[in-house]
């Protein structure tokens, strides 16, 4: 996924993907490593939501940086509901998922 926006992150953003199941982060562009601000943390499993979008059978979703209240407010009720895939998206960053 490609955020190439100057300043603005995504949450709440749908992608839509044929391929049900579990994806991880593979690579982040805003791992330190590359200059970033290590948001993304890739050891966390991601759910796909067995819902149509964009003409692909599953969706994943964006949620807030990890470290704000609503990130965890969010996190809390996932443990809770059925698990989705929830990613942040950051401003000037690209993630690879792999299923």
């Amino acid at each position: 996924m490609f955020n190439f926006h100057p300043t603005q992150s995504f949450t709440d953003y749908r992608v839509g993907t044929d391929w049900a199941g579990e994806y991880q982060v593979v690579l982040s562009s805003d791992d330190k490593e590359f200059g970033g601000h290590a948001n993304i943390d890739k050891a966390v499993k991601h759910f796909t939501t067995p819902m149509e979008w964009n003409g692909r059978k599953n969706f994943m979703q964006v949620r807030p940086c990890r470290s704000s209240s609503r990130a965890r407010a969010s996190r809390r009720r996932l443990t809770l509901s059925p698990p989705r895939a929830q990613l942040y998206l950051p401003s000037r960053t690209v993630q690879v998922l792999a299923h």
